[in-house]
């Protein structure tokens, strides 16, 4: 009796240690074992994913989609192609395409919105801001309050770039129109477009004020840029 009780103990034992020594399980190949709702949250960290476990394959397939990214990822891919200028990344790239004023050649213009919001234009070969059809003045001589005037694109009046705001040059530098601005019927006595002033009087339906640039809320600098302008990774 006492022979069976002891093979018994030893027996426990054994199963005892065994377990205590039991290794976690890797490379398991299953299908739905593990859910979303078996997940803490945080509880898998880029620390625990291999490198190469999220492939190209796997973002195609939509098993990683946009809105799996932080916000800040998805910014980031909203935003487009960076543009330096100098060195010095200028703003994110919305196009590219030929423009002329004024009876001038046609030059290449990018079109690009700053890191603060605000939209503007390059003229690509002489880096300097694209006028996106000119400045109003309320004086003679390009002199008194500027406006810009939100009539080109129809009844709407380029709503959607009165909420963005929009950086153009001026006589004296660079200009802009907080965004959200109020429009109104403007009286004028020249135009600043093409860096020339023309004295010409008349009305605007859709004015809106033009304020001296201020960099610190418009991500632009002024109205000039250094060369090389590059695209993408300086």
């Amino acid at each position: 009796m006492q022979k069976v009780i002891r093979s018994s103990v030893v027996l426990l034992a054994v199963l005892l240690s065994a377990d205590a020594t039991a290794q976690a399980a890797t490379n398991i190949v299953c299908t739905g074992c593990v859910n979303t709702g078996d997940l803490a949250a945080n509880s898998v960290s880029s620390a625990k994913i291999a490198s190469g476990a999220v492939t190209s394959a796997k973002i195609q397939d939509a098993t990683v989609a946009l809105a799996d990214l932080s916000a800040d990822v998805r910014a980031r891919l909203n935003r487009g192609m960076p543009v330096y200028a100098g060195g010095t990344m200028t703003g994110h790239l919305l196009g590219i395409e030929g423009r002329s004023g004024n009876g001038a050649a046609v030059e290449q213009v990018a079109s690009l919105i700053s890191s603060k919001g605000y939209l503007f234009e390059m003229r690509l070969d002489e880096g300097t801001l694209w006028d996106m059809g000119g400045v109003y003045f309320s004086g003679s001589g390009c002199t008194g309050e500027a406006y810009y005037s939100f009539d080109a694109a129809g009844a709407g009046g380029r709503a959607w770039v009165r909420s963005q705001g929009i950086v153009l040059p001026g006589p004296s530098g660079a200009l802009y129109t907080p965004r959200g601005s109020a429009v109104e019927e403007r009286s004028y006595l020249s135009r600043f477009n093409s860096g020339v002033c023309t004295e010409q009087s008349s009305t605007i339906p859709l004015g809106g004020v033009a304020l001296p640039n201020n960099p610190t809320v418009t991500g632009v600098s002024g109205s000039t840029f250094a060369f090389p302008v590059v695209f993408g990774v300086p």
